[in-house]
């Protein structure tokens, strides 16, 4: 796993599986008070909201779109190197990067 930037509590890898399938992680963590126990099991339902002037529709349609296009999304407290707080964890899926010929010899991306 390579990180390739790193600014406050948002970063993204590029990962490469043994497939030489390429995927995108992207974590966003912060330092508040993070989420109640009991909360954790709603953060995806619509209209669910611990904030005074929350809609409820922030969590539920990322997790749609990141479902319609193949990925996940996660939510867990921060660590402790991350201050604490909340933290989700984005992933989608790429594109095969590589592909063995015949020969032996490999190829450069199929994405193109």
């Amino acid at each position: 796993m390579t990180r390739l930037a790193a600014f406050g509590r948002f970063w993204w890898d590029f990962v490469v599986g043994d497939d030489w399938r390429v995927s995108v992680e992207i974590v966003v963590a912060d330092s508040g008070p993070g989420f109640a126990p009991d909360a954790r099991g709603h953060l995806f339902e619509l209209f669910f909201t611990t904030k005074e002037r929350g809609t409820g529709l922030g969590l539920p349609l990322t997790r749609e779109i990141l479902v319609a296009h193949g990925g996940t999304i996660c939510a867990e407290p921060a660590r402790a190197d991350e201050g604490g707080g909340a933290r989700f964890v984005l992933w989608l899926p790429g594109p095969v990067v590589r592909e063995a010929h015949r020969d032996g010899r490999e190829s450069g991306s199929d994405a193109a």
